[in-house]
């Protein structure tokens, strides 16, 4: 990676990596037959012929002081990832004697996928009081199948966040924090029957008061995420969210 600082307020960066992941145990020799259709058994597999997880990373940016107190960041990426291991049908039964067409004989762990990614992201924090920071947000990614150029729509394209963080003294700090992520689907017909597999666009707030108990680092923190309680998925396929209270002791050292 490069860095050109042109003055002690601003600095120009730019990077490429290249990163391999090998195989897991799991992908390469886990095999497991289960019965999920009585007289149909299916051979759950990994495969020694899977190639290595590869990546790509090419990023610009910029960092500096535009104004007296506020510290800008912004940065452009482009990654391209390869030979991305996933489980896929590589046989079914044949129909008849099945009682449907496509019924899974074999799964198995296959190089089976080729994404690139472009987005970027611009975030802005500002001490606007000596007991007020206030800090924004944005990212934006792209991601589609390198080979067909379809929008991969799994993956959310927006997210956004606000945070105010409020220091009364005392060792006291209060942070709110505003979250907003645009919907993000996958097609449910293998997945999700009678839904529609949406990760609906939302929007939560989240409340945390941290406090120091002594001159020793540690911490108490008390906190409400997604204070209105809204109902919404991270992902697809995940768990519906509700509001969350959180308690902790921490210690600094």
């Amino acid at each position: 990676g490069l860095v050109y600082k042109p003055d002690h307020r601003h600095a120009f960066r730019a990077s490429y990596s290249k990163a391999h992941r090998a195989p897991s145990y799991l992908e390469s020799y886990w095999q497991q037959e289960v019965n999920s259709i009585p007289g149909f058994p299916l051979l759950l597999r990994g495969s020694l012929d899977n190639a290595s997880e590869t990546i790509e990373a090419l990023e610009v940016g910029y960092q500096g002081l535009i104004h007296e107190n506020v510290l800008a960041n912004v940065a452009v990426f482009h990654n391209a990832m390869d030979d991305l291991i996933t489980m896929r049908t590589v046989a079914t039964y044949p129909s008849p004697p099945a009682p449907l067409e496509d019924i899974p004989a074999e799964m198995a762990f296959v190089n089976a996928n080729s994404w690139t990614a472009v987005g970027g992201e611009v975030s802005l924090e500002s001490d606007l009081k000596p007991w007020l920071r206030l800090s924004t947000q944005y990212s934006y990614v792209w991601l589609e199948d390198a080979d067909t150029g379809a929008w991969m729509s799994r993956a959310p394209r927006h997210h956004a966040s606000v945070t105010a963080r409020l220091r009364p003294g005392g060792g006291h700090q209060i942070a709110v924090t505003g979250r907003h992520r645009s919907r993000a689907t996958w097609d449910p017909s293998t997945w999700l029957e009678g839904d529609d597999g949406a990760a609906k666009a939302f929007t939560t707030l989240d409340i945390t008061w941290s406090a120091r108990l002594d001159a020793g680092g540690h911490r108490a923190v008390v906190g409400i995420h997604n204070l209105f309680d809204s109902r919404y998925r991270e992902h697809p396929l995940a768990l519906e969210q509700k509001r969350r209270v959180l308690a902790s002791l921490a210690m600094d050292f």
